[in-house]
């Protein structure tokens, strides 16, 4: 379903490179078990670095699956935008700001777009978030911690996917239970609810110094993540190039519930702002690579 959102992208005429969290998708690893978001945040500074430096690199055995002419095209000559969705669009604001940090992306860095960030969700007690981290952690990090202590793993699937027969399909889509199935419909695992929690504590922080140009779609009803946590970015943020667009009715999963409006505000937001990137490009002559 993002795939093909993401096409929409393509179609503009947006190069697009993404990759599957430790874990995720068709990555190694064991399944949904986070320790440390740093491991995340590391893969994704570490994947932005490889889709600029790829081509160039002597020795990289690192392959795209896209020819090196293409590669040097969207290396040297874009600015680049980084973009995510609910866990990943809270992932995608810390890197967002690691990136304005480094001296070698920087300058080519055109801004964030985020689709129903998790930047605020439903967490257990202070209490209880104590008890699991000095004690349930330690024991038994990948059981499954019980619905009761998280409202969120409550939450029906209609509440992610507005279409029924493509909500069966996601619930259905489970690893370990669907031949194939990639993702996970289970509860969250002890060390992943701590591992949350403890990336929870610096968000205000994250917020308070993000920066740059900055694009968010979210539902005011988002039952998953939810609306409060957008509102608290557009607050804290100090950027003076934000927005955040109401999404009525398009639930978690915007870009499958209502794929040609989220599509329609995001490439007309890239389009402005990868014109204002290329231009200050010019104007500096920065010898910084765009993609």
């Amino acid at each position: 379903m993002l795939h093909q959102w993401l096409q929409r992208l393509a179609a503009a005429g947006y190069a697009i490179f993404s990759f599957d969290f430790p874990g995720h998708g068709y990555s190694p690893g064991e399944r949904a078990y986070i320790k440390d978001f740093e491991e995340f945040l590391s893969a994704y500074m570490e994947f932005v670095h490889l889709v600029r430096t790829t081509p160039t690199s002597k020795g990289s055995t690192f392959d795209f699956g896209i020819a090196t002419e293409g590669l040097l095209l969207v290396a040297w000559q874009k600015p680049f935008f980084i973009i995510g969705e609910s866990m990943g669009g809270l992932l995608a604001l810390v890197t967002s700001q690691r990136v304005r940090r480094d001296i070698t992306l920087a300058a080519s860095f055109g801004g964030t777009v985020l689709l129903a960030p998790a930047l605020t969700v439903d967490m257990p007690p202070e209490a209880v978030i104590y008890l699991i981290r000095h004690a349930v952690v330690p024991l038994m990090p990948s059981s499954i911690m019980p619905a009761f202590l998280s409202k969120s793993a409550s939450v029906p699937i209609s509440a992610i996917i507005r279409d029924e027969e493509m909500a069966d399909k996601v619930q259905k889509d489970n690893w370990g239970e669907a031949k194939g199935g990639l993702g996970w419909r289970n509860g969250m695992r002890w060390v992943t609810i701590n591992a949350f929690a403890l990336l929870m504590q610096n968000l205000p922080e994250v917020m308070s110094s993000s920066g740059g140009p900055m694009l968010v779609l979210h539902d005011p009803q988002d039952a998953i993540a939810h609306f409060g946590g957008s509102e608290r970015l557009m607050e804290l943020s100090p950027s003076t190039d934000k927005a955040l667009i109401k999404m009525e009715d398009a639930r978690h999963d915007i870009a499958s519930n209502e794929p040609e409006t989220s599509a329609s505000h995001v490439i007309a937001w890239l389009a402005k702002h990868r014109s204002i990137r290329f231009n200050n490009y010019i104007h500096n002559k920065s010898p910084h690579m765009r993609f």
